[in-house]
């Protein structure tokens, strides 16, 4: 995804919803009923240096890749 198309998704999605919560989904395993497991975000920047060209999302904990069994 780039900015450009975040940009326009916010631009559509939060009429009406500025005090909504950002949020990243989490895959969980195994399948669950109920609510998308999720965490919230909690800062945005733009990467500098190294990470220029991106646009990062940091989440409220920690996240960390998983093996697949």
């Amino acid at each position: 995804m780039k900015v450009k198309e975040l940009k326009e998704i916010l631009a559509i999605a939060s009429a009406g919803h500025d005090d909504d919560e950002v949020v990243i989904e989490i895959k969980a395993e195994p399948l669950h009923i109920g609510g998308t497991p999720f965490v919230k975000v909690k800062d945005a920047w733009y990467g500098f240096d190294w990470e220029h060209g991106k646009f990062y999302l940091t989440p409220s904990e920690e996240l960390r890749k998983c093996q697949n069994k």
